[in-house]
């Protein structure tokens, strides 16, 4: 797409609205209905739309390719590229997202019929790449809080985080934060940041876990999926509020989720040295798109060897069972709670 779409009159003023995002600000003149908004701070991201005068990072036609990401069928759903000092990011039909290299801003450019759509995109893995060009590291996860100290569950898309997580939340846990786990090396401990008070769920999860069997009432993440965004400050079945922390919190166990048959058994292995920092590389948020930058790379490695070092990291075989969720939650609880020691252990 080297077109402007729906480019704004250069003098048009626009309201900015600030967000909360991983202890950082984020100012957006596109409303993120996923964040929360932050009571001030100086942002250390702009995201507004695209002006005219704008020059589009694909302007001068096709830029170098980061990755293509495509859905079972073969679909195109998002291409990055990088052109000079900038990232191109587009989804077909919809729009699409120039990021300046440093990650300080982001110009956004649709449809006024697509930006529910873009707002979304932009909540989640947009920012979390702009935050990664800026030298934040994450992982692909999910973490509640559980006795002072966060549980971290990270796996690839499809593999049940969001769903063990909401488990996690009626055995007492709090919602740090849903797909994108943030880290933050600070003094003796390694933390996990905040993300978004909210969690993106499959029905069959918000019936069979959450409980809540009109779900068709809850807003859509994306208008093509059926995945349901669960406003966690809102929320009024299973009859009381899920928590939700907003503050960094020491880490105190990560765990890789194998999902299993249904009568399976619950299985936890740590992971020592090597094999542990090779499963946080494996499952680090948007890897794929930081192919071209190997001082960031350099950077997260550093990182996931302190977190190795300091936390503890297991393979968690569960079986994959509505009926079963409790008691892998409570399996985590526990585990999690005695800081994931020791050896291989099942329930």
């Amino acid at each position: 797409m080297t077109q402007r779409i729906n480019a704004a009159p250069a003098d048009v003023a626009t309201r900015t609205h600030l967000y909360a995002a991983f202890d950082r600000v984020v100012e957006s003149d596109l409303p993120l209905p996923l964040l929360a908004p932050a009571r001030g701070g100086e942002p250390c991201l702009r995201a507004r739309r695209a002006m005219a005068g704008d020059v589009a990072a694909g302007a001068a036609g096709r830029g170098e390719e980061v990755a293509d990401l495509r859905d079972a069928a073969g679909g195109l759903v998002y291409r990055v590229e990088r052109h000079g000092e900038q990232y191109l990011w587009r989804y077909p039909d919809l729009g699409e997202f120039t990021i300046a290299g440093d990650g300080s801003t982001v110009l956004w450019d649709a449809a006024d019929a697509q930006t529910p759509d873009m707002a979304a995109a932009l909540a989640g893995p947009v920012i979390g790449f702009a935050l990664q060009l800026q030298g934040r590291t994450s992982l692909h996860g999910s973490a509640v809080v559980v006795d002072g100290h966060a549980i971290g569950l990270i796996a690839p898309s499809g593999h049940g985080k969001s769903t063990l997580a909401a488990a996690l939340l009626d055995r007492g846990a709090a919602l740090l934060t849903d797909d994108v786990l943030m880290l933050r090396a600070s003094g003796d401990a390694m933390r996990a940041l905040p993300g978004a008070s909210c969690m993106k769920l499959w029905p069959d999860a918000l019936d069979g876990v959450v409980g809540l069997a009109d779900w068709e009432g809850l807003p859509r993440y994306a208008s093509w999926l059926e995945k349901r965004v669960l406003r966690l400050d809102a929320r009024s079945s299973p009859g009381r509020r899920a928590a939700v922390c907003s503050s960094a919190q020491p880490l105190g166990a990560l765990f890789v989720l194998w999902p299993s048959t249904p009568d399976s058994p619950i299985e936890r292995t740590r992971l020592r040295g090597r094999d542990a920092l090779m499963a946080l590389v494996a499952n680090g948020y948007n890897a794929h798109l930081l192919a071209l930058e190997p001082r960031l790379l350099a950077t997260q490695l550093d990182l996931f060897r302190t977190a190795v070092r300091d936390v503890p990291v297991s393979v968690l075989r569960y079986p994959r069972s509505f009926a079963r969720i409790g008691e892998v939650a409570d399996a985590v609880v526990a585990w999690g709670s005695a800081g994931g020691g020791g050896d291989d252990e099942r329930d």
